[in-house]
């Protein structure tokens, strides 16, 4: 019965993962910060930093504010987002942006910085191997780290074996910077060539 319900678990990997990662690049347009009230002025001085997190995390370049054409952006974010709200806080509230895909990709095209969605030059194919997911937990947990990870435009599963997930990755840059990064973690151990042990 325990192998039935594993194997099971198993084929609910190839099924869940193309629709978990379908989301990912919206996510990369969306940001979260915190603020004292709703007001428009605490609005207005948080979306500078709002649109800093998105750039990053779509152009995987934290120095992207030192772009001049960055930083006149920044005193018209208004213009990029589309949509906010407000959630509540202990020490006061969150405001959650969803910023403009084709707004934020036609800044980015205006200083020639990539991003996903135009030509193929900077990004590459990386394929890791991950070990010890075994059950739905760690299936999300592998979701959500991904899902923040700043060079990662998608992932397809390519295999499942036993506990052995095989996945290809789009990336900004090339593998040194997947790996590099993934090496500043705890979630991820090492056990070879692109080869992880999950560690939830």
């Amino acid at each position: 019965m325990k192998k039935i319900l594993y194997m099971a678990g198993l084929s609910f990997l190839l099924l869940y993962f193309p629709r978990v990662w379908a989301a990912n690049d919206d996510l990369a347009y969306q940001a979260e910060v915190p603020v004292p009230s709703q007001s428009i002025d605490d609005k207005n001085a948080a979306l500078p930093a709002a649109l800093l997190q998105v750039l990053v995390k779509v152009t995987g370049n934290e120095n992207v504010l030192d772009n001049p054409a960055i930083k006149e952006a920044l005193k018209n974010v208004n213009s990029l987002v589309d949509e906010y709200h407000y959630s509540t806080t202990n020490s006061g509230y969150t405001l959650s942006l969803q910023f403009n895909h084709e707004a934020i990709t036609q800044l980015l095209q205006k200083i020639h910085i990539a991003t996903p969605q135009g030509t193929e030059q900077g990004l590459s194919q990386v394929t890791l191997k991950i070990i010890g997911i075994m059950h739905r937990q760690d299936l999300d947990e592998v979701k959500n780290y991904f899902e923040h990870l700043a060079p990662v435009t998608s992932v397809e599963p390519v295999e499942v074996t036993g506990q052995e997930v095989v996945l290809s990755l789009t990336v900004r840059g090339d593998r040194d910077t997947l790996t590099q990064l993934i090496s500043a973690e705890t979630k991820l151990i090492p056990v070879g060539d692109l080869t992880y042990k999950w560690n939830p």
